[in-house]
């Protein structure tokens, strides 16, 4: 929807609304302002004036009403100036001129709006393209016009259904393609049945070309990044750390509006051999622990858990008066040294003879409802080449499915870092946030 409101002689208008543009007063009907206002000031009319701060609110309403004035006939809040307006019955009708230009500002509003963003305001669709003040003009628009709506979507579409039927001859027709459903209308039956037809196949076409030039766009950019590293000199050192592009076919698939922008940045941690990622998939997002040895993997995960449970204890304990230093931990030599996030010790570089199969143990959240599964999912990725540019990967991710199979193609060897960590995806934080689901 566009936020900028229409403007004119003082007066601003969006969203179906008209307001005096002095602090956006909208017209009070003149019944109701007598009854504040009439034969003194009522409750309810000292809260419009406490509202709006002084004469915004007089000014306001004479300005609905075409009421000439001064600032110098206005003294104090204006009450006494809109009883004297009130008492001569200025106010028990909108001038016409000004209803013209509230009807006018509303239908230059309404042109900005494209058929998808109207596609919740049944009675805007109707305002805009089939109604002359309230009634059917077949003139307005003579082409078919087709509102898209979300292909599952049955409350939208049966209020767009019952708009239209209130018009006589206006005709309706919905077509079902790979990614909406579009409700057709128009006065030509012949042409809105047409148009319905053959939105399946119109759809398909360009939801293929979308695919096309998004999937010509993605193989540049890891076709850049392979001339990339091509051109280095001297010895090469490969690591799994970067930006990749990731492709899935169950997603895609399923959710094929979440699926564009898929990724997953893969940075080192403190610990040889081991590695933190963030991942996008459209529905679902998270983390992952990822190593070659599966029982370090296992292990990092545990000593997280134990951090952030120390953590949360710590929090608690400190609501006392005092609060106690907090004491460095010490790792074995099987956990972390810490959970640095900068450039890799030399021991954890990556080198050509690098293992190509790396185990991983994932936390994630759902996009849509805000649902964090904290239990760790199992997983694991190989990589193609001794250039870790590509790798294919299986893993389970909850509200998607078990051993879901994915692809990764590395666009960079640098990392956006880390943005959601282990913890934040806790087994308490999932508890935080289901209690403020309720509150």
């Amino acid at each position: 929807m566009p936020s900028d409101a229409i403007e004119r002689d003082g007066f601003s208008c969006s969203y179906g609304r008209f307001y005096a543009t002095d602090r956006r007063q909208e017209c009070v009907p003149g019944p109701v302002l007598r009854a504040a206002f009439l034969p003194k000031l009522t409750p309810a009319g000292n809260k419009y004036i406490r509202d709006s701060y002084g004469q915004s609110f007089v000014r306001g309403q004479l300005k609905h009403y075409g009421i000439p004035f001064n600032g110098g006939q206005l003294t104090g809040n204006g009450t006494q100036f809109l009883k004297k307006a009130l008492q001569a019955g200025m106010c028990d009708q909108v001038p016409p001129h000004i209803t013209k230009l509230r009807d006018e500002m509303h239908a230059e509003w309404l042109a900005q709006l494209t058929p998808a963003e109207l596609s919740g305001y049944p009675e805007w669709v109707m305002e805009k393209y089939f109604l002359t003040s309230g009634q059917a003009d077949c003139a307005k628009t003579t082409a078919v016009v087709g509102i898209p709506l979300d292909r599952y979507s049955s409350h939208r579409s049966d209020q767009l259904r019952k708009a239209a039927d209130k018009i006589p001859g206006l005709n309706h027709e919905t077509g079902f393609g790979p990614t909406t459903q579009t409700i057709f209308l128009g006065w030509d039956s012949t042409a809105v049945d047409r148009a319905a037809k053959g939105h399946a196949d119109k759809e398909v076409r360009a939801v293929k070309a979308a695919n096309e030039e998004r999937d010509q766009e993605r193989s540049e950019m890891h076709g850049d990044y392979l001339k990339s590293i091509g051109k280095k000199k001297g010895r090469k050192a490969y690591s799994p750390v970067g930006t990749y592009i990731v492709d899935c076919d169950a997603i895609e698939e399923e959710w094929p509006n979440l699926a564009d922008d898929m990724s997953l940045d893969i940075h080192a941690t403190d610990q040889p051999g081991i590695y933190e990622a963030c991942f996008d998939f459209g529905v679902i997002e998270g983390v992952m622990v990822i190593g070659a040895d599966e029982t370090a993997v296992e292990t990092y995960c545990s000593q997280l858990d134990r951090e952030s449970d120390d953590e949360e204890d710590t929090s608690e304990d400190s609501s006392g008066d005092e609060k106690k230093p907090a004491s460095k931990r010490k790792y074995t030599s099987t956990t972390a040294k810490g959970r640095g996030h900068g450039r890799p010790s030399k021991k954890a570089k990556g080198s050509s003879s690098q293992s190509r199969k790396y185990y991983l143990k994932s936390r994630s959240s759902d996009k849509e409802e805000g649902m964090i599964y904290y239990e760790p999912e199992a997983g694991s990725i190989t990589f193609q080449g001794e250039n870790m540019a590509s790798f294919t990967g299986e893993a389970s991710f909850p509200c998607v499915g078990a051993s879901v199979s994915f692809t990764a193609r590395k666009t960079s060897d640098q990392d956006d870092g880390p943005e959601t960590s282990w913890s934040d995806l806790s087994e308490a934080a999932y508890e935080r946030a289901r209690v403020g689901r309720w509150h």
